[in-house]
């Protein structure tokens, strides 16, 4: 496995981690979650940043700025303990995050000549049901007690997905 998939395969159990934090959250008081989210964001911007350093050379670069993004979001979580505002904009990051899967599974299938159809099957799945939560969580009154477990489900599989994209792919080129 190359240095840049064993990274990949990091960054995805931070998300499974962090999405089983968020599945386990309902236990928790709400400044407990804002300190552990805040914490787990910062861990994970400082990684992406770090390996958007060693992979492009850059702080600004796509990638470290959405490290960085994530570092702050991570500060402002622990400090501002915000964590039910955010909450709110939960339904609406899922249908963006979700069309986006569903855009870069077509467009790897298509214009990147990407003709692995495991890949296009599993980033069309994944997308879709994160449209149809995001929908559904527009049209449930109040669905906040229910955002930080479904968030954390969508992490997990969001994780695994990746994890297993990345041994399709792995697998397709020692081939």
């Amino acid at each position: 496995m190359k240095k840049q998939s064993l990274f990949k395969v990091i960054q995805c159990c931070a998300l499974i981690v962090i999405g089983v934090l968020f599945c386990v959250s309902l236990a928790w008081a709400e400044n407990v979650l804002s300190i552990i989210l805040g914490s787990s964001l910062i861990a994970a911007g400082v990684v992406i940043l770090i390996m958007s350093i060693i992979n492009d050379k850059s702080v600004v670069s796509p990638i470290a700025l959405g490290g960085l993004l994530a570092l702050a979001l991570g500060i402002y979580f622990i400090v501002a303990n915000a964590v039910g505002i955010i909450f709110s904009f939960v339904p609406y990051i899922l249908i963006v995050f979700g069309s986006a899967i569903i855009v870069d599974g077509l467009i790897g299938y298509f214009a990147r000549n990407e003709k692995v159809v495991a890949a296009l099957i599993i980033k069309i799945i994944i997308g879709a049901a994160l449209v149809t939560v995001g929908i559904l969580l527009l049209t449930v009154g109040g669905f906040q007690q229910y955002v930080a477990i479904i968030v954390g489900i969508a992490l997990i599989i969001i994780g695994i997905a990746n994890i297993v994209l990345e041994f399709v792919k792995a697998d397709k080129s020692s081939n």
